[in-house]
């Protein structure tokens, strides 16, 4: 095997699978353990117990997302005797060594609070004149870091990777002060990338809000009246000029016929299921399957899916509605295709309604409670919606539909942030881009 020749300030150096790779030349190939400053340590084998502020945090495998910052949901405590020996501090780098999170780490920082680990989660403490913290933690979500952990996986009953294996990990190391600048700018992406993800939360909640109020109270009244849903506990006060329409009066209603045909991973027409249907009111193309133009146009002969109309998924996740856009679509079973008679409503105001809290709790309280959640047709056509007319309804529409294009904005823009740190790591990370120092 010929082996090229590296550049100029380069070297090869033999590393993952005997492979060869070329890295600036003051850089090092070593094994994780040799820049630790003690052995590794597995967590505290004791139950947690329930979250209490005054008690450190007990971190599990279950409690790491995926980028590695702990959720916010559910966490748990530990008792402050069974937490002594198991206290984090600032530096430590944990990775999760069993289970479907196995590989997964996290890096303690004081702003989480006072922290303790568990059992599932092996500690690693850096010599931090040789190690960088924040270098190892992005190390750990890198290709290579993948690659390696996906060859050397002891698959069983389930996957496990334990300390001796984590220990002899090769890593590819700069200077100190070389890991130190690549792990600032990283962090500085994942600060504008929190940053975004604040904005659109906030907007989320803002417009969470703006729906209720416009749904109900519309734009400018002073006069309202008492309005039942035949929802139970569901009474509302909405303007003197609304009316109330049962759906089947506004909207034709298709059931979906059972799909029988085979669906593939690749295809012609996408299938839309209630996977794909999104609380945000548009179609999730990112994970669908797909069907033959010839099944798509037997299928067209009972439920021929239009730019403009409406879906409603009535199982599980239940109630959720979606514009159909200009693609052509099949609809899986298990989703109704509705037709807005648009000179009583508009399909996005309906869109916005039936994912309001008061559409789903409608959807929610009209179902039926078995084995799944599920609306059966004759209670769709019952579903009862406040009704302002067109020209408030274009109003309406309007001003949520300009906080969902500054939500869609943040979104595009969080996805060019997180598309070039992924670049960026594997480029800083390999030594492919120099930073100065």
């Amino acid at each position: 095997m010929q082996i090229q020749k590296p550049k100029q300030g380069y070297k090869l150096i033999k590393f993952l699978f005997g492979n060869y790779e070329e890295i600036p030349e003051e850089w090092e190939r070593v094994k994780l353990i040799e820049r630790c400053s003690k052995k590794p340590e597995y967590g505290a084998l004791v139950s947690a117990i329930e979250k209490n502020p005054k008690l450190p945090r007990y971190i599990r495998i279950t409690d790491l997302n995926e980028d590695g910052s702990l959720r916010d949901e559910e966490w748990k405590s530990i008792s402050t005797d069974d937490a002594k020996n198991y206290l984090l501090n600032e530096g430590d780098v944990l990775f999760a060594r069993t289970g479907a999170t196995v590989g997964k780490t996290y890096l303690y920082e004081k702003k989480d609070g006072l922290c303790a680990f568990a059992g599932y989660m092996i500690r690693f403490i850096p010599k931090s004149t040789q190690l960088d913290p924040k270098f190892l933690f992005y190390y750990a979500h890198s290709a290579l870091y993948w690659r390696w952990l996906k060859s050397i996986q002891t698959w069983g009953v389930q996957p496990n990777v334990n300390a001796e294996q984590y220990s002899n990990m090769l890593i590819l190391l700069p200077l100190i002060k070389e890991q130190q600048k690549i792990a600032l700018i990283l962090s500085n992406i994942d600060s504008l990338i929190q940053q975004t993800e604040t904005e659109i939360e906030q907007t989320q909640r803002l417009k969470k809000g703006l729906m209720k109020k416009l749904l109900t109270k519309g734009v400018g009244h002073v006069k309202f009246k008492e309005t039942n849903l035949k929802v139970k506990f569901l009474k509302l006060s909405i303007p003197e000029s609304w009316k109330v329409e049962s759906l089947a009066n506004i909207s034709k209603i298709i059931d979906t016929p059972h799909y029988t045909s085979p669906l593939f991973d690749e295809g012609i027409v996408p299938v839309i299921t209630t996977a794909n249907c999104n609380i945000t009111g548009k179609i999730d193309y990112s994970k669908v399957d797909y069907t033959s133009y010839e099944e798509y146009l037997q299928r067209t002969k009972t439920i021929n899916p239009l730019e403009g109309d409406v879906l409603f998924t009535r199982e599980a996740p239940l109630g959720i509605a979606v514009l159909v856009d200009k693609r052509e679509i099949s609809v899986g079973q298990r989703i109704i295709l509705l037709k807005t008679d648009e000179t009583k409503i508009l399909n996005m105001f309906l869109v916005y309604f039936l994912n309001s809290d008061i559409g789903r709790m409608q959807s929610s309280s009209l179902s039926v409670k078995t084995t799944v959640e599920r609306v059966n047709i004759h209670e769709i056509r019952q579903f009862r919606i406040p009704l302002p007319p067109i020209i408030e309804q274009k109003q309406i529409v309007m001003i949520l539909s300009e906080i969902d294009s500054k939500i869609q904005t943040s979104q595009d823009y969080r996805h060019t942030l997180k598309t070039l740190k992924k670049g960026l790591m594997q480029k800083l990370l390999t030594g492919q881009i120099r930073v100065k120092i």
